[in-house]
């Protein structure tokens, strides 16, 4: 596979410096999205206007288990989430999780038994 071009062509100039070709392009490439929102012509629309109507008092909601949760709990990293007192918060779930998994449940399934009454 052949290397990287040691000399670039910038404003009809050779350019050679590595410094000022990694400045180039970052230049270019941080540039790249103001650019191209200068060329977009200002629309008197609202974004809104675009979308679908909304859906009024529309709300689907799935009962979990715990058994889903703690499955879904064993699936976060390791080692991962560490703050200023480099404790892991995935690991802290993890170690936890079989004491607090019973107010967790309850929290994200009674929501949804309300809605499911409140629709009947």
């Amino acid at each position: 596979m052949p290397g990287l071009p040691s000399v670039f062509t910038a404003n009809s100039h050779e350019i050679s410096d590595p410094k000022e070709i990694a400045y180039l392009f970052c230049k270019y490439f941080t540039n790249i999205g103001p650019n191209l929102a200068s060329k977009i012509p200002a629309s008197e629309k609202s974004h809104s206007s675009f979308l679908p109507p909304k859906l009024v008092n529309s709300i689907f909601l799935e009962v979990v288990s715990e058994e889903e949760i703690i499955e879904i709990c064993g699936t976060c990293l390791s080692g991962t989430a560490v703050g200023h007192d480099n404790i892991s918060v995935s690991d802290l779930i993890k170690d936890s999780i079989n004491k607090i998994i019973f107010p967790i449940t309850s929290i994200l399934t009674y929501p949804s038994l309300l809605v499911l009454y409140q629709i009947n």
